[in-house]
């Protein structure tokens, strides 16, 4: 394989790889980077380091950007085309599912954090957006904002003790439950009241459309 060739092959993978001075760096979000892919990336280190010296010194225009019409079918990005394929070889499997658990302390406007999610749903077109197959090939539809409703479970009325496994029961049901690619939405929110002033807000993603370092954000 060529340099090119393995840096397209981590960066599918999202492992970023850059040079900083003369050392060789790199970044991936928590268990992408396999024991193998460190040993590979070892191994060719020299001629990745040597490939982005010399692209780094290449002198080239780059064209302007352009906005795309969200017109019709969009095509993917490699690492999307990567987790489509994984999809359609096993469907409904939840091993890309992306959980992000928040624990909510004090006064909690659950209509704001509705209109919040609406919000961030509408400036963000990634969590409006399904990816289908179009003729044998995968291809992404990106919808209009629409109003998705906060589920809100309420779990106050339960003792401290069932109260707490119950919710660590329905966000282990949260984290398995399958995404459709296809038909979407990709992202689920939860909202679970425990006590007046003590929510829990869970939010998954397929990775299709987020990554760890999104997930951080």
């Amino acid at each position: 394989m060529t340099a090119l060739e393995i840096l397209t092959k981590f960066r599918n993978q999202d492992v970023n790889v850059w040079l900083e001075g003369e050392r060789l760096r790199y970044s991936a979000a928590t268990g992408v980077l396999t024991p193998d892919l460190r040993a590979e990336l070892a191994a060719h280190k020299e001629e990745i380091a040597r490939f982005l010296r010399e692209t780094a010194g290449a002198r080239h225009v780059a064209p302007p950007l352009a906005p795309v019409k969200r017109e019709g079918v969009l095509p993917l990005s490699f690492a999307q085309q990567r987790l489509w394929f994984l999809d359609q070889l096993e469907p409904e499997s939840p091993l890309y599912n992306l959980p992000q658990v928040v624990q909510l302390n004090g006064a909690l406007d659950v209509a704001a954090l509705e209109h919040s999610l609406n919000e961030l749903v509408r400036r963000h077109e990634s969590l409006r957006t399904c990816f289908i197959d179009n003729g044998g090939e995968p291809g992404q539809v990106i919808f209009e904002p629409h109003h998705i409703d906060l589920v809100t479970e309420d779990l106050s009325d339960l003792d401290e003790e069932q109260r707490r496994t119950e919710l660590e029961r329905r966000l282990r049901e949260e984290e398995q439950q399958p995404f459709n690619l296809a038909t979407g939405p990709l992202l689920r929110v939860r909202l679970f009241r425990l006590e007046e002033e003590q929510h829990v807000l869970a939010a998954t993603m397929h990775h299709i459309i987020s990554d760890g370092w999104s997930m951080g954000v």
